[in-house]
């Protein structure tokens, strides 16, 4: 950790160094930490990719032996690798233009490359055929132990045999001889740590029959993909690098420009201006907190107003999204759901007046902005066909919320009487106002004669 000598000191900023296992790891950290106020002080951290660092391996205990394959007898090693790369010169005239093309590209790499090729005719007695466990519970816990193997190392493995010896739900990793559900297992599980190993992931993995051990492996034929769940992982995954794209284009554009050359400064680029945009996971996370979980319980308020000052570089269009979610009239929200979402607005206003916040002051301003639309769509709960047990609980849930507000100060009387005949669908008096407003400058001026008067005694 840096700074060590005075003159790092001086520079008046921290430097450190992380190494990580995967790359995949550091790509998150970078993420969620890349001009982020970790520690709420309102100095940004900066993250930069360092140099990579070598990786000790350390083998435990491998592929069984049984899964490989030794030469035939008979033949040379020669002989045997030719048997894996060869395919047939005559190609069968019931193949399609498109298998003989891919056929031909096989032959191409087979000969350019050296990757040997499936042949069915010659390679599927002893191939390997995994089976996915019909259980999905099974399924999933096999999955999770070879992820964690995958990315920890076959020590891992070792030591869960040690640990685990007498527990059933870990016999997958040793079976016993003649136990074919086990070893069923067994196959699946070893075929998940290297698919791991090759980078695929849990719904979505590589199909085409390949060699474990080149070249005198046995050939291994992974189980068919669910459709619907490879589609949805590969559309996350698409959606994920679009958002990491974004915001690298965005700390790339901060970067360039020459004003910028701490992250304090880099942060105030970022934030005075208070428009960031949320991203599509982003948006469908507010989505999901807001139109999904939440209701009247304090948990769900609370879980939407933390990700509404956590994402605070985007109040505006936070505000925006609350606000087109509680003008909805729609016969399917009921008053409990708007009475709920009435709640997170005055939670929010509530909490926008905390110091140390950032971005806090637009949530209030824009609240006090669209107000007075939300309590009129309010007080038409229904399009005006609300019975009146369901107005009544509206009107006490607004009344409640009013009277809160008075109490934080956070408007001004005026102005929650308006909000209030909004609801209640009352015009306001043009004549009531400006009496309001000369009553307050009678008293304005009635105060600042009597502190002159009594300057004039004490003088």
């Amino acid at each position: 950790m840096w700074p060590r000598t005075s003159e790092e000191r001086a520079r008046n900023r921290n430097t450190g160094f992380v190494c990580f296992m995967t790359r995949k790891d550091a790509e998150d950290a970078f993420d969620a930490y890349c001009d982020a106020d970790v520690f709420d002080n309102g100095r940004r951290i900066v993250l930069r990719w360092g140099k990579n660092v070598k990786k000790t391996v350390k083998f435990g205990v491998g592929v069984p032996s049984n899964m490989r394959k030794k030469p035939r007898a008979g033949t040379t090693t020669e002989e045997e690798a030719h048997d894996y790369l060869s395919i047939e010169s005559k190609q069968p005239t019931a193949y399609s233009v498109e298998e003989n093309k891919a056929k031909a590209i096989q032959l191409n790499n087979s000969l350019k490359y050296g990757i040997p090729v499936y042949d069915p005719a010659k390679h599927s007695d002893d191939a390997i055929v995994v089976t996915a466990p019909a259980d999905s519970r099974r399924l999933k816990f096999i999955s999770t132990v070879a992820s964690f193997v995958a990315k920890d190392g076959s020590l891992l493995e070792q030591k869960l045999i040690q640990a685990e010896s007498s527990n059933p739900d870990f016999q997958f990793l040793s079976p016993g001889e003649g136990d074919t559900e086990k070893m069923a297992e067994h196959i699946y599980y070893r075929w998940r740590v290297y698919s791991f190993c090759q980078g695929d992931g849990e719904n979505l993995w590589r199909t085409e029959p390949f060699l474990m051990i080149e070249p005198y492996g046995r050939w291994w034929i992974p189980p068919p993909l669910n459709a619907e769940a490879a589609h949805m992982e590969e559309e996350a995954a698409k959606r994920l690098e679009k958002d990491r794209a974004a915001a690298q284009e965005e700390r790339r554009s901060l970067t360039q420009k020459k004003e910028f050359s701490t992250g304090r400064e880099m942060e105030r680029a970022k934030f005075s201006r208070g428009e960031l945009k949320l991203n599509d996971w982003e948006k469908e996370r507010f989505d999901e907190l807001l139109r999904k979980n939440l209701c009247a319980s304090q948990e769900s308020i609370c879980d939407a107003m933390s990700f509404a000052f956590e994402k605070s570089g985007a109040a505006r269009e936070i505000s925006a999204l609350l606000k087109e979610s509680l003008l909805e009239q729609d016969g399917g929200i009921s008053a409990d759901t708007r009475i709920a979402r009435l709640f997170l607005l005055s939670d929010i206003l509530f909490n926008s007046q905390q110091p140390g916040v950032k971005n806090a002051f637009q949530y209030r301003d824009a609240i006090e902005k669209m107000s007075p639309e939300i309590f009129e769509s309010l007080g038409r709960h229904g399009n005006g066909r609300a019975g009146r047990i369901v107005m009544a609980k509206l009107k006490r849930a607004v009344s409640s919320v009013l009277s809160a507000w008075v109490n934080w100060s956070v408007f001004d009387s005026s102005y929650i009487d308006e909000l209030e005949s909004k609801f209640e669908g009352r015009k306001i008096s043009v004549a009531k106002i400006i009496q309001e407003e000369e009553v307050e400058e009678e008293v304005h001026v009635n105060e600042t004669t009597e502190m002159e008067s009594s300057e004039t005694v004490n003088a």
